[in-house]
């Protein structure tokens, strides 16, 4: 009986005794990776660069095979609209870099985005391996044509 007591004081003296648990940080959300892109810390630059690469390819995949008007095919629209906006701002500062060239060349592929066909293509001069090289290069056929410049002579004016 004294022992039982003994340890329920022991055991009350250590719990009261232990300090709070910190809270922990929350989890990163696609904004914060995307930020990441332009990260100066080589390893944070190439893991959000991989991370949102997957987030791209899962978003394409579940708008392209999920039924028309269903949560996943527009969680998937909402997911491919913030990528569209962010991704070609992002990349173009990743594409400076030699770990994130490639990954970032897929993801404005992927996105068929026109106009960052130069800073793609500027990622080639960097020191790249051959499977990088080959990926980018990949990259650059699958990115669609930059759209030609209208000028005001070629449109036709309607007038009420």
């Amino acid at each position: 009986m004294l022992i039982s007591l003994l340890l329920w004081v022991v055991a009350a003296l250590a719990v009261e005794g232990e300090e709070p648990q910190a809270a922990q940080a929350p989890p990163k959300t696609l904004g914060d990776y995307l930020s990441d892109l332009a990260n100066d810390d080589n390893a944070e630059r190439l893991y959000a660069a991989r991370y949102v690469r997957g987030e791209l390819r899962r978003a394409l995949r579940a708008a392209a095979s999920r039924p028309p008007g269903s949560t996943e095919e527009l969680e998937a629209r909402v997911v491919l609209t913030e990528l569209w906006n962010r991704v070609p701002g992002s990349c173009a500062v990743a594409l400076k870099f030699t770990n994130t060239a490639a990954p970032c060349a897929e993801m404005l592929a992927d996105l068929e985005v026109d106009t960052m066909h130069e800073a793609v293509r500027a990622s080639l001069a960097l020191d790249l391996g051959k499977g990088q090289r080959a990926r980018i290069e990949k990259a650059i056929a699958r990115l669609p044509p930059p759209a030609a410049p209208v000028s005001p002579a070629d449109t036709t004016l309607v007038l009420p």
